[in-house]
């Protein structure tokens, strides 16, 4: 019975765990989003000339879901947000010196693809020989209508936008140019850098791409380690700053002795053939010499606290001598100051020719 007992309770653990189970599942699949859409390219980049005033290019929409989707398409001007890349869109003019979100037309503005459809769609800038010089750039923002969904009782409206970024140059009129803010790196290392911050500022009025090398050498001209700027080809913005991590790859070993290293950062921009670079010296100290030079230097106070407190005894040795020899015996008292009171005793000889009397005499410690 006790048995039948244990076999009860077990079967009836195991039913409630597997309707907490299938319930959830049931519940998760109710919040997912029954539509999915890819779009490409991500990032468009055209160059025109000065005598051209429209272009066109194509983007591609994908339907990845069973069901069928409708897909809106719109442009919005966006501006840098911080120093890691980050994107502000708005509907608003952000900056009217480069902002293209008004030239952009398209022609379906609205798509309904049906399952796993793929659909191209035209898109149009217009109007570019009266844009301002230098670069331009907006995104187009993929928009996916979709019904709520949910359990029921607590339905959730799931808003899906994708976005392809848009920059557009004109040949001949954009002035391209960067700047490395400085400082990059510290006068003195008690760890190796194997990373590096970099920010550049475009200074131009067209974006910017820039590529480079970090390398470190040793006070020998040996490599040491080294890095690459801006393998990914991310753009800076026209009078936006961006921030770039460098990760520092090792080349040959570093010395455990104390020496000065340097530091050589070399770039240039994408469409420039003009390299520039920046040096700069910094000294290495190990974190193993660290806590060895501390005790050598504690031993090095130690011994000369020492030393100190020798000689001062010796020189006192010596003037108790030069004292003894002049007949006079003489004791301290038990708290000596820097004028140290004698009592001077004459001695037995010259009893009869001088008589007892106290006298200051300056005992100088050395």
């Amino acid at each position: 019975m006790a048995g039948l007992r244990i076999f009860r309770s077990l079967s009836l653990c195991l039913l409630l765990v597997g309707l907490v189970l299938v319930t959830t599942k049931a519940h998760a699949d109710s919040l997912q989003s029954p539509h999915s859409i890819s779009v490409s390219p991500a990032i468009k980049q055209i160059v025109v000339n000065k005598s051209q005033n429209t272009t066109v290019f194509n983007v591609t929409i994908k339907n990845n879901s069973q069901a069928t989707t409708t897909v809106n398409l719109s442009a919005r001007n966006f501006g840098s947000l911080g120093l890691n890349g980050g994107l502000a869109f708005s509907d608003q003019a952000i900056n009217k010196d480069h902002d293209l979100a008004n030239s952009i037309s398209f022609s379906q503005p609205s798509l309904v693809l049906a399952s796993y459809q793929t659909v191209l769609d035209q898109v149009k800038i217009s109007g570019i020989r009266q844009l301002a010089p230098g670069g331009h750039y907006a995104a187009i923002i993929y928009s996916v209508n979709q019904g709520a969904t949910g359990n029921g009782k607590t339905p959730i409206a799931i808003k899906e936008a994708l976005a392809s970024l848009v920059f557009l140059s004109s040949s001949g009129a954009g002035r391209t140019s960067v700047q490395l803010l400085l400082p990059i790196a510290s006068q003195f290392y008690a760890r190796f850098p194997s990373q590096l911050n970099l920010v550049f500022k475009d200074t131009g009025n067209s974006q910017a791409i820039i590529h480079g090398l970090i390398r470190i050498y040793s006070h020998q001209g040996q490599l040491i380690s080294q890095g690459f700027i801006n393998p990914n080809s991310s753009l800076i913005l026209p009078g936006a700053s961006r921030l770039f991590n460098i990760k520092l790859s090792p080349i040959s070993k570093v010395s455990l002795l104390p020496a000065n290293y340097k530091l050589v950062v070399s770039y240039s921009l994408s469409n420039q053939s003009s390299n520039y670079t920046y040096t700069k010296q910094f000294f290495y100290l190990s974190p193993y010499l660290i806590l060895p030079g501390l005790v050598m230097g504690l031993l090095i106070l130690l011994l000369a606290a020492y030393v100190n407190k020798f000689s001062t005894n010796l020189l006192y040795k010596r003037k108790k001598k030069q004292l003894a020899k002049t007949g006079y015996s003489f004791k301290l008292k038990p708290k000596p100051v820097k004028k140290i009171q004698v009592k001077i005793t004459p001695s037995d000889t010259n009893l009869a020719a001088q008589t007892t009397k106290k006298k200051a005499i300056k005992v100088r410690h050395e």
